[in-house]
């Protein structure tokens, strides 16, 4: 049975909106958001001690994690939102100390960093200096087990946890013959901990080159993904790995460039996507510009690439937002729009509003569905002082000021199964189209698209099928963009 669905959203919505309320537009912007969050000014009048990353709804939470300083100068690592404001985790210590990664592991957050002379606040206790804290209903203590997994943590930087088994990558320990990242794991609740859990592909002599230092990640089916940077250049480990339980796995032909690194990955709408310094254009046999999508058999370039290394990648509210490093601001890109440091891929464009910022940002994240930024020195943006935190007051995406790309940018390069699974047939065409799903795929939605991003069509089937009569007579001749299933995405003439 065939649904219609006469809502068919699009930006242009929110243009009406600010057109008819122009005041909310005029007040859309960056503000500042440092409320008791400062950083120390030594001898030489540089601010340092203070470096700040996010993380959302984490134990049903809103945090910040890194290091700062609070208004009766204690050094802090860890705090939560709350009342609209900046909850502290109750310990205090050395002025260098960060917080590198947090996580939930069962009930219980586990702090990862380099701690030392830590102080709880209620007792005035000292704890012993760690790489791993952990915090559990207002009580905090440090790991330190007879194998070591703490106590041997000085350089890690990543974690995950699924179920029972956490997972912690690092770059060294402390044993000087092992100079490649090393992960540790443990898959009985901590209990016990194995290590080392080398991400280097076991038949392959590498040099130090900070394996794991960006991201380790537990997927769902219980495969460790992780990124390599280790691996010798052209190696199909090289950027990306995965261990299934038994071996190592790598992706496609990996990275070949000399400067080419993977800094981040990020999965949106069921598809994996890879950040980081390679670039096509410097080497050919690197798979994009910066970043790049796995197809299923072999890494392919998105979307026309970036301009600018992709340091940070993260799925949000249905957006993959993406942030860039590097080179002149003036030159960033997306696409074929040039935006500053941030933009949003939402499926079809790259959208965002541009800002002039004085210095490049450190840090972006989401808390209580606001966009935040973070900045290592006190910085400007768009003329306003905004200290070391901002937030967007406002639609960053669609707002009055926002730019967007050229509308299904990218989406020809979709050469994966997915878009092998349907065929459509005439194209052009007159009067309809025949949707056809092949190998077994059904069809659950149908929308049509202008090429400007107007939904001119938006069709749900309550029950799925393998075939779809759609009538063109009421769109007129042109260019019209046919999108199934959400995700593939074919041009289509209409005579």
């Amino acid at each position: 049975m065939e649904q219609n669905v006469k809502n068919c959203l699009s930006f242009k919505y929110v243009v009406l909106i600010l057109m008819i309320f122009p005041s909310i537009g005029f007040a859309q912007g960056w503000k500042p958001a440092n409320d008791d969050l400062h950083s120390i000014q030594p001898g030489g009048g540089f601010p340092v001690g203070f470096e700040l990353k996010f993380k959302t709804n984490l134990g049903g939470k809103e945090w910040i994690y890194g290091g700062y300083w609070d208004t009766d100068s204690l050094r802090r690592n860890v705090a939560y939102r709350e009342g609209g404001k900046w909850v502290p985790l109750p310990f205090s210590g050395y002025f260098g100390n960060i917080a590198s990664d947090i996580e939930m592991y069962g009930d219980t957050l586990y702090i990862l960093g380099s701690f030392l002379n830590l102080v709880q606040d209620d007792s005035g206790d000292t704890l012993a200096d760690t790489g791993l804290i952990k915090w559990f209903n207002d009580s905090l203590w440090t790991v330190n087990d007879k194998q070591g997994a703490s106590k041997l943590l000085i350089s890690a930087f990543h974690m995950s946890a699924k179920g029972d088994s956490m997972i912690i990558a690092g770059g060294s320990y402390y044993d000087t013959v092992k100079l490649i990242g090393d992960q540790f794991m443990s898959s009985n609740g901590g209990q016990s901990w194995q290590y080392p859990y080398s991400v280097i592909h076991p038949t392959e002599t590498v040099g130090y080159f900070g394996a794991t230092y960006y991201k380790v990640e537990i997927l769902p089916n219980g495969d460790i993904l992780t990124i390599n940077n280790g691996s010798p250049l052209g190696s199909t480990f090289r950027g990306l790995s995965r261990w299934d339980g038994q071996q190592w796995h790598g992706f496609g032909n990996g990275l070949s460039g000399s400067t080419s690194r993977a800094f981040d990955f990020e999965f949106y709408k069921g598809q994996l996507y890879m950040g980081g310094t390679f670039s096509k254009s410097v080497f050919p046999n690197d798979p994009g510009d910066f970043i790049a999508r796995w197809n299923g058999l072999q890494w392919e370039e998105f979307a026309n690439g970036v301009e600018g290394f992709v340091h940070d990648m993260f799925a949000y509210d249905n957006i993959l937002y993406t942030s860039i490093d590097g080179g002149q601001i003036s030159d960033h890109r997306f696409g074929d729009v040039k935006i500053p440091f941030f933009a949003g891929w939402d499926g079809h464009q790259w959208c965002g509003t541009p800002s002039q910022f004085k210095r490049p940002p450190a840090h972006f994240g989401f808390i209580n569905d606001t966009l935040y930024v973070s900045f290592l020195e006190p910085s400007v943006i768009d003329g306003d002082s905004v200290g070391y935190m901002a937030y967007y007051d406002g639609d960053y995406l669609h707002g009055p000021n926002a730019i967007c790309s050229t509308f299904g940018l990218g989406q020809d390069e979709m050469t994966n199964y997915k878009a092998s699974s349907f065929t459509v047939h005439p194209n052009p065409a007159q009067d309809k189209i025949q949707i056809r799903g092949i190998k077994g795929l059904n069809i659950k939605s149908v929308k049509v698209w202008s090429p400007n991003g107007k939904c001119l069509l938006n069709r749900k089937f309550e029950s799925e099928t393998l075939n779809v009569d759609l009538d063109l007579l009421r769109f007129s001749p042109g260019l019209l963009l046919l999108e199934v299933n959400g995700m593939v995405f074919q041009k289509i003439v209409k005579k």
